[in-house]
């Protein structure tokens, strides 16, 4: 045996004892051993389902979808909206409320915007482009002005464009505006005939009488027939009796005491018409009441 290694022998047998953290062994590195399978009985270890993930969507870019023509048909624009009806909900008296539509054209063809109008000169809309390529969108904003209203109003936004299928496409704002008009002095009042007031409630209404004069300057509060809305029901009422006549002509004439949101008409009272105009309104309030209590 060699001198060195019958040392290194006595030296290894001499660290037997000491702690293993001690010893640097240099080895080749050793792979664990492997076990072998063990097989355990079927009745014993019910296989386990694999829990798999549910599978997620798959988010695809939302855009309009375009109508192909049928066969044998030209290029043809075709609108839509986002929405066809916004509501403000509870807004203030004397403000400005605004919503923007999307107008789609899902057609084929370009769509064109001839116009766009609205019931009242309160409500105003604006278009930002008025040509519109199939598969893209236009914005109308509607602003509507709650000056001089009262309750739950809805104003339609009517919109005129090259579409052969639905050449008038309409929209709809509604708003519930509270009322202060129980606090109006009767100068206040009368800021119903100006500005874009004035141009709904009596100047589409100028040069008429009768019929024309009522739904021009009346049928947005009361109903376009009469019927009631906003202001009470003027249609059927006994106009037969003189009392009922003299009443309504007072209060078209110079305001309600009871509902302050009605102004006097009358020139005298500060309004716009004079009184050969009420008294040619009246005469239709009591002609539509007459016909139809003959048709009930």
């Amino acid at each position: 045996m060699h001198p060195c290694s019958s040392q290194l022998s006595d030296k290894q047998s001499n660290q037997a004892g000491a702690p293993a953290s001690k010893l640097s062994p240099v080895t080749s590195p050793v792979s664990p051993p492997v076990s072998p399978p063990v097989s355990h009985p079927a009745s014993r270890i019910a296989p386990q389902p694999v829990s798999q993930a549910a599978p997620q969507p798959v988010l695809q870019p939302v855009s309009p979808q375009i109508s192909p023509p049928a066969p044998g048909q030209s290029l043809a624009p075709r609108i839509q909206f986002d929405n066809g009806k916004h509501n403000f909900g509870h807004v203030k008296e004397g403000v400005e409320v605004s919503h923007v539509f999307k107008v789609l054209n899902r057609g084929t063809g370009q769509l064109v915007i001839d116009r766009v109008i609205t019931s009242c000169g309160c409500t105003v809309p604006t278009m930002d482009v008025k040509t519109v390529d199939p598969g893209k969108t236009s914005n109308l904003e509607v602003v509507m002005n709650t000056s001089l209203k009262q309750g739950v109003v809805t104003k339609e936004i009517q919109v005129f464009s090259n579409d052969p299928v639905t050449p008038k496409a309409s929209v709809y704002v509604t708003a519930d505006v509270e009322d202060l008009h129980k606090d109006l002095t009767r100068a206040e009042r009368a800021r119903l005939f100006q500005g874009k007031c004035g141009f709904c409630h009596w100047k589409m209404g100028l040069g008429l009488t009768g019929e024309d004069l009522y739904q021009a300057d009346c049928g947005m509060c009361h109903g376009e027939k009469g019927q009631g809305g906003v202001g009470p029901g003027l249609v059927p009422r006994a106009y037969t009796s003189s009392a009922v006549a003299s009443r309504v002509t007072q209060i078209t004439s110079f305001g309600s005491k009871r509902h302050l949101s009605m102004p006097g008409f009358l020139v005298d009272a500060g309004g716009p018409l004079t009184g050969q105009e009420i008294e040619s309104i009246v005469k239709y309030l009591a002609d539509a009441s007459q016909k139809k209590d003959k048709k009930n």
